[in-house]
C-alpha cells in the first residue's frame, strides 16, 4: 500500500551541491512557502554546504517549525517508525545520509509497504520525476535507507554525530 504525502515539492532541481538548501527549499514550496531568506554563512553558500544547524534555521526564517533529532539511540525497528509516522502525519522528514563521496540531505516524501520502499527527492539524482515514482525522484528500500542513514565507515569515523541525523517538520 502506498502511503504518499497530499503536499509535494514543486521541483526536483539536480545539483551536486547544496543538497540540504535544496531539500529545504522542496519542503518550503510543498508547503506554498517561498525561500525568503538563505541564513546560511558565506562559506557554507560558497563551498555549497549546508551543516545541520544551518538547515533548520532555513526552514525556521522562512516559516516552518523544525526541530534537528537524532535516532542513534534507537533500534532499526524504532528508526522505521519515526519515517513512517512523519509520513502518516503528512509531513515529510529530512535525513542526512552518507554517500560513496560526501553526506547527502535527502527529503522523504512516501513509502510502499508492500515493496518496503521509501519514495524520496534526492538532489543528486536527475531532475525529471521517474514514472513508477509517485512522488519525488528517487526510492530506496527500507534496509538501504537504514544504512545509508547511518553512513559510510569513512563519515562515521570523521563526523559519528551526523549519523542518524534528522529533521522533523511539527
Amino acid at each position: 500500500m502506498h502511503r504518499i504525502l497530499s503536499i509535494r515539492p514543486k521541483e526536483y532541481p539536480k545539483a551536486k551541491v547544496n543538497c540540504g538548501y535544496l531539500s529545504a527549499k522542496a519542503i518550503l514550496s510543498a508547503f506554498g512557502l517561498e525561500l525568503k531568506h538563505d541564513p546560511r554563512p558565506f562559506l557554507e553558500r560558497f563551498q555549497g554546504l549546508t551543516l545541520p544547524s544551518s538547515a533548520v534555521r532555513i526552514l525556521k526564517i522562512n516559516g516552518i517549525d523544525a526541530e534537528l533529532k537524532n535516532a542513534r539511540s534507537l533500534t532499526d525497528q524504532e528508526r522505521l517508525a519515526v519515517l513512517e509516522k512523519s509520513i502518516d502525519e503528512n509531513r515529510p522528514i529530512m535525513l542526512i545520509i552518507g554517500g560513496v563521496e560526501a553526506a547527502q540531505w535527502i527529503t522523504i516524501w512516501g513509502r510502499d509497504d508492500e515493496k518496503k520502499t521509501f519514495f524520496l527527492y534526492d538532489s543528486s539524482k536527475k531532475t525529471s520525476p521517474n514514472q513508477h515514482i509517485p512522488i519525488g525522484n528517487a526510492e530506496m528500500t527500507y534496509g538501504g535507507l537504514l544504512s545509508a542513514w547511518r553512513g559510510t565507515p569513512w563519515l562515521i569515523h570523521i563526523f559519528p554525530s551526523l549519523s542518524y541525523l534528522y529533521i522533523e517538520i511539527h
